[in-house]
Parts: C-alpha cells; structure tokens; sequence
C-alpha cells in the first residue's frame, strides 16, 4: 500500500478539516480529532487499520473486472482511433480537429451516397441469384420426385400390411406365411385364394401364378388343455380369406395400369429435364439488371463526386485517402 504524505499545517488558523477530518493545531504539533470514518491522519501520515483494509479491498484497487473493463474501453477508442486516421489520412489535425471538419463531411458524404447505390444494386442483385437458386432447386427437386416414383413402380416391393391372420401376413402385393423358422413369400399377382373347413380345422389354399399352393390351417375344434393351439370361428377365417382376394384383385389391377403409369412418368421427367424456361429467365433477369447497374448514369456521377471529393481531400493533405 503506498504512503501517504503528510501535509504541511497551516499555522495560523487554531483548527480546520481537512477531507472531514477535524485537526486541531497547537504548540507542540497537530492532533487529529476523533471521527467515525477512520480517514487517514493527513499530518503524520498514518492510516487506522479498517481504513488500511477499505485501502487494500477490490474496491479500491479496482479489482480483475474494472480492469478489463478500461482494457476493452481502450482497445475500442484504438480501434476508433486508428481507423479515423486511416480514413482520413494526412495527420492527426486533419483526422481530428474541427477546421477540418468541413473537408471530412465532404468526403464522408460522397463515400455515402456511392455505398447507399452500391447497398441497393447488391440487394437487387442478391435477390436476382436467388430467384436462380430457387428456379434450379424447384426443378432439381420435381427430377427428385419422379425417380423415386419410377422406383416405386419398378419396384413395388412388400407395400404396407394390409392384415394378419394366424401364420399368415398379408401386404398390399405380398402375402407371407411363416413356417416354423422360415417365412414363405409370394406375390399376390394372379394369385387364386380358396376358402375349405373340415371337423377339426378351417383352411385357406393360396396358389401363385406358378402353381404351387400353400396351406393355412386354423383349429376350430376345442383342442386337448396340453395343446395350446388358438381357435378361430368360421367367419374370421373366410373374412380373412376375402381380405386376400380383394388384395389380390387391387394388385392385378395395379399391374394392368403399371405400364401407363411408368410411361406418364417417364414422359413427365424428360419434358421437366428439357424445360429450363424458368431458370433461363431467371438468369436472364439477373444479367438484366446487372446491365443496368452497368450503365446507370447515376452511379457515374455518384463516382465522379467521390472522386473528386478523393482528389480535394489529397490536395489538402498530400496523401490519397481509401474510397
């Protein structure tokens, strides 16, 4: 902590304050009268303990905060600073005092009104590209969605369940049967599906367009306790049964048309992969308007004044200062 220094005593007054310290003044020194603040003893120098502490505390040294608080403060008026003077260039008077001030505006003003048309052409610009942008990803994005329709139709696979019953799964251009471990698989194209019970078991034939048949039993007889086989009533079987046909008739149906369906897809993905119109006027109306940019009379007199406005400000100074 530093010293104080001590103050030199006025001798001719008998007591004063000093920093609202009662001193009182006599032949034989000073004498600081007590006070409640335990401010420092300006005559002799000294500091009593709590008002050494209040001295050391963060508070009063400023503490990690307050100290980046001044190191952010100064690197911003530096950075302000430093680009004033690279702005206006030609000294410190010329960046800075009010004689010049006039000068400066003049060429803060025409550096404006060239970045002010600069900012507008940019934005038209930057929505011109855009509308590009959106022209190619819309087309791009049709050819997308023709594919996988053309995959789809290619190949259809499984499709979504339709049903369940016992051992057997049907999907809308498959059925499965599960066998044990394995599962038997078959397409429900041309499939014929027939419905038969005797006394113990009600039974479902399928037979494919190849001609091999499989059968799906399903208990109706109580079984034996130790069994454990499901029942199934006569109705849900032949319901099911009738599931499967309805399948296999929409499946035929799809089949039929599948040759037009691919056709129409087809055609429409090659006229959308020859049709450019809207991405070649798009593009055709960014070179529009960056021809107009171009040859806009205005920005050639807004350049011409920066120009100037450069050239008065080199002259004044002996240097060239940045557009």
């Amino acid at each position: 902590m530093p010293a104080f220094k001590p103050l030199a005593c006025p001798a001719d007054r008998e007591q004063t304050t000093i920093g609202g310290r009662s001193l009182k003044f006599g032949q034989t020194g000073v004498e600081v009268l007590p006070v409640d603040c335990g401010v420092a003893d300006v005559c002799t120098g000294t500091l009593p303990s709590h008002a050494r502490d209040l001295y050391d505390s963060p508070i009063a040294t400023g503490g990690s905060g307050m100290a980046w608080l001044v190191v952010i403060v100064l690197a911003g008026l530096g950075f302000w600073v430093g680009r004033r003077l690279y702005r206006y260039p030609g000294g410190w008077a010329f960046a800075f005092n009010l004689r010049y001030e006039s000068d400066r505006d003049a060429l803060a003003h025409a550096r404006g009104e060239v970045r002010a048309w600069t900012r507008r052409a940019d934005q038209d610009e930057s929505s011109a590209r855009r509308a590009v942008t959106a022209a190619e990803a819309g087309r791009k994005s049709r050819l997308q969605e023709l594919d996988q329709q053309r995959t789809r139709l290619r190949h259809p696979g499984s499709g979504e369940q339709v049903g369940a019953l016992g051992a057997l799964t049907l999907f809308q251009h498959r059925r499965m049967a599960k066998a044990d471990s394995e599962i038997n698989s078959a397409e429900l194209a041309q499939m014929e599906v027939h419905f038969t019970t005797d006394h113990t078991y009600h039974y479902i034939y399928c037979i494919n367009s190849g001609g091999q048949s499989l059968q799906a039993k399903y208990r109706h007889l109580p079984p034996s306790p130790e069994a454990g086989e499901q029942r199934f009533d006569e109705g849900t079987v032949r319901d099911f049964a009738r599931d499967i046909q309805r399948a296999i008739a929409r499946e035929n149906s799809f089949r039929e048309e599948l040759p037009s369906w691919l056709k129409a897809v087809e055609s429409e993905r090659e006229a959308v992969e020859n049709d450019t119109s809207a991405t070649d006027a798009a593009r055709a109306h960014l070179e529009e308007i960056r021809e107009r940019h171009r040859q806009d009379p205005h920005r050639e007199v807004l350049e011409q004044k920066l120009a100037a406005a450069l050239k008065d400000w080199e002259k004044l100074t002996g240097r060239v200062p940045p557009r």
